[in-house]
């Protein structure tokens, strides 16, 4: 299991924590509701305090929210009603929220849970996995298909 895969073993993220990374990206799903969840906290705060990449997609960008994360910078989710609610005092951000699918800001990428390929998309633009052309190329192989954007080369 990698130590970036922090739904999956949110328990002991922390221990296992990796002492150089690139970024941070939380998965979406309704654990980020649960206690358990709590214990990424401060793996995600180290990500965000030493400026990495941090995405979270669907109730992992409202995760965010509740540690304080979102306060100052454009973001979205999945209902800013809902992120208002859940977040409570440690949200401050709302004058920020957008409504986008995806939204990157400085080293912050969130999307709604209906907006994998955009957020795919703004995680590579943002580890800068390959030239921003070849990742448009793939995105939009993906978005609009076979028939309407021409095959990637690799």
């Amino acid at each position: 299991r990698s130590p970036l895969l922090a739904s999956s073993a949110a328990s002991d993220v922390y221990k296992r924590q990796p002492k150089d990374f690139e970024g941070l990206i939380l998965i979406g799903g309704m654990s980020w509701r649960t206690e358990s969840a709590k214990k990424v906290k401060p793996f995600v705060k180290i990500a965000f305090e030493n400026k990495k990449i941090l995405g979270g997609i669907c109730d992992a960008a409202g995760f965010l929210a509740t540690i304080g994360v979102l306060n100052n910078i454009r973001h979205t989710g999945n209902d800013l009603n809902d992120i208002k609610q859940w977040a409570g005092d440690s949200y401050s951000g709302e004058e920020k929220y957008i409504l986008e699918p995806a939204v990157c800001d400085k080293n912050i990428i969130t999307a709604n849970g209906t907006a994998p390929l955009e957020f795919a998309l703004e995680v590579l633009k943002a580890l800068k996995v390959a030239p921003e052309q070849k990742i448009l190329e793939w995105y939009n192989f993906h978005k609009y298909g076979f028939y309407e954007a021409p095959m990637p080369e690799i």
